[in-house]
């Protein structure tokens, strides 16, 4: 007998083999490692299979099982039958044992999941939605939308009993903002910049030094007003940097990068490869000029200096938030080689822009400083700043903050010598007054002279004062004495 015709029947042997076992167990619990053992045990005894057995028996299963599948497929379909009226007769010997419990509800699908020990018939049933945001919903459609200043858009107002307001976090049927007119929570989703940042500020920021010391510093009918002015500019601040950290695409080798490997033939090496396998690119200035613009709306929108510092503190803490997107894993350092362009938020907080009209506010308010001077401290180590940089952060704002103090006394003393110069000049006007006054009496009815004091030496040798407006002062046309 040829090997071919040995292999041939070896392999007509297997296929029989697993045959018979399908008989004692459902196709389910059919594995490469049960009918391996099996088959050794039956015919080799104590020898062990080679690894062209092995193979060879492994097909066998694979074929077997889905031309088992495949009978099974093209079968009529019959009423599902339960365990208590199915004839024992028309199931296998080891599911007759076992009761089915069909759930009429749930579609079946049957898969084969194969890999190189075993082989497993796997049965996926459509399972009970889970709670999702609106923006995830299967049964009701959706339309993505990052316009915050349009009311409910499409069909998005209309939600399902597992629908959850991805803004409140809470049903959608609890939520107070789901359909109104600006706004409106149906239309949030987990991809826009807008909506990740309203969802951030509703769940997570907690305004710690604004509810700690408003009461302190503000009236409390300003205290609705900059509470929703505070939320608005932390929005502001959270949507510009989601949308930095969210980049421009583009390819591998534009992403900017400062490693010195681009100076050779090749394009990068492993130490920038977390760079450009990013394929992004990212700038900070958009950061920058909102903290510009916030500053200048906050300058025109609050009325006293007191809400001014609560609002700048409100900027200062997002910024030490912000980390860098295009961060080299290696060097731990921004890769791109434009210094305008990387994310060095603490940088800002350093500038003039920011701490000029920030020590404007607290020159005159030593309470206030002492108040801000332990809230900025709080947040420095809440984000593990370094020591030195909250060193030189706050020895720069002290210096700022002494010259406005120096400007402030300045202006102080000009405002004091301009009201001087003024009451100086008043007073010689009415003394000037009087001088006229005098002077329009005649000759030979006043004194001789008149000294700086408005005194009139009389000829009897008596001296009398002249005050024309007080009621006592000496008149000389109906003084009796005078002749």
């Amino acid at each position: 007998m040829t090997e071919k015709a040995e292999g041939e029947n070896e392999r007509g042997q297997m296929e029989q083999f697993v045959r018979n076992l399908l008989k004692t167990m459902p196709l389910s619990s059919l594995t490469q490692r049960i009918v391996r053992d099996r088959y050794k045990s039956e015919f080799k005894k104590d020898q062990q299979l080679t690894p062209k057995q092995s193979d060879v028996l492994r097909s066998v299963v694979v074929d077997v099982a889905k031309a088992e599948m495949n009978r099974e497929a093209k079968a009529p379909k019959k009423p599902a039958a339960t365990s208590e009226t199915a004839p024992i007769a028309q199931k296998r010997p080891a599911e007759a044992k076992v009761e089915a419990k069909v759930d009429e509800k749930k579609a079946k699908v049957e898969t084969v999941v194969l890999s190189d020990d075993e082989l497993e018939v796997v049965s996926i049933t459509r399972a009970d939605p889970l709670p999702h945001i609106r923006g995830d919903c299967a049964s009701k459609p959706y339309t993505f939308t990052d316009n915050v200043k349009i009311g409910p858009y499409m069909k998005n107002a209309e939600f399902c009993e597992k629908c959850f307001c991805y803004i409140c976090d809470k049903p959608a049927k609890e939520c107070q903002s789901w359909a109104r007119d600006r706004e409106p929570h149906c239309n949030a989703n987990s991809k826009a910049a807008c909506w990740k940042a309203r969802r951030m500020v509703q769940n997570q920021v907690k305004f710690v030094f604004l509810n700690r010391f408003i009461t302190k510093h503000i009236a409390a009918p300003r205290h609705a007003a900059l509470r929703a002015e505070a939320t608005i500019i932390c929005v502001e601040m959270r949507e510009t940097y989601q949308l930095y950290r969210m980049g421009t695409k583009c390819d591998a080798k534009l992403v900017p990068c400062n490693c010195v490997c681009h100076n050779r033939p090749s394009n990068w090496c492993g130490k920038c490869r977390s760079v450009h396998d990013l394929k992004k690119k990212f700038d900070y200035r958009s950061v920058r000029a909102k903290v510009k613009e916030l500053i200048k709306k906050i300058q025109a929108w609050t009325t006293t200096p007191q809400e001014q510092c609560f609002l700048y503190e409100i900027i200062m803490n997002e910024l030490t938030m912000h980390k860098g997107a295009d961060i080299n894993q290696i060097t731990q350092q921004s890769g791109n080689p434009d210094v305008e362009a990387q994310c060095n938020s603490l940088e800002v907080l350093k500038e003039p822009y920011l701490l000029q009209p920030l020590s404007q506010t607290l020159a005159s308010n030593t309470g206030l400083w002492k108040d801000l001077n332990e809230a900025l401290r709080l947040v420095f180590r809440s984000q593990a700043v370094q020591d030195q940089i909250i060193k030189n952060f706050f020895e720069t704002l002290q210096s700022h903050l002494g010259r406005a103090r120096s400007a402030n006394q300045q202006r102080i003393t000009q405002v004091t010598q301009a009201n001087a110069h003024h009451h100086h000049q008043v007073r010689n006007v009415h003394h000037n007054a009087q001088q006229i006054q005098f002077n329009n009496i005649p000759y030979g009815q006043r004194g001789h002279h008149i000294n700086t004091n408005g005194m009139m030496i009389q000829n009897q040798g008596r001296n009398q004062h002249f005050y024309p407006n007080h009621p006592h002062s000496f008149h000389p046309p109906h003084n009796p004495y005078y002749r």
